[in-house]
């Protein structure tokens, strides 16, 4: 008999039985269930990760537009096309006015020709000056700065060039 007992004693069950009213106190003292605190030592060990999916889509930037024309916007206001504007106050009051281009529509808008003569003359020089930074200017910008898909960049600016040049 004392073999059978023994055996028992030194049983892998056994030791279970012997932790399991430690644990109960444990949990009654905290006020979590046995599950919650096997859990609770699981989550700790184990370091945290976190996955970013990487998809072709998230790579591509979706407002090109504006980054155009915020550079544009930048060209001008640090005044390194100042030889292409004529009357200057007006011209920087345009500028402010549609300071806050946000896609495509607003910046065609802004460059294509006005029934107005005085809106149509500074639409013409901010055209001109797109055109100019889009042809030189442009590509160096794309490079020097942190964008991460040129091709994108490089792509828009083609399609940019070719509405640019319809209304030259």
């Amino acid at each position: 008999m004392t073999s059978v007992t023994q055996s028992i004693e030194n049983s892998p069950t056994s030791s279970l039985c012997h932790h399991a009213p430690q644990m109960k106190e444990a949990s009654m003292t905290i006020g979590l269930s046995w599950k919650a605190i096997l859990r609770k030592k699981n989550q700790t060990k184990r370091p945290l990760q976190k996955t970013t999916p990487r998809l072709p889509e998230s790579i591509k930037s979706k407002n090109i537009p504006k980054n155009v024309a915020k550079a544009i916007i930048q060209q001008i206001l640090n005044h390194n096309v100042m030889d292409q504007i004529e009357e200057q106050e007006e011209f920087f009051k345009f500028i402010d006015k549609h300071r806050k281009i946000q896609n495509l529509a607003q910046l065609i808008k802004i460059t294509r020709p006005h029934k107005l003569q005085r809106l149509d003359k500074l639409q013409k020089q901010f055209r001109q000056i797109c055109w100019n930074f889009l042809k030189k200017q442009y590509v160096p910008y794309i490079f020097n700065s942190k964008i991460k898909n040129p091709e994108g960049h490089l792509q828009y600016r083609n399609q940019l060039m070719k509405i640019f040049a319809e209304k030259q």
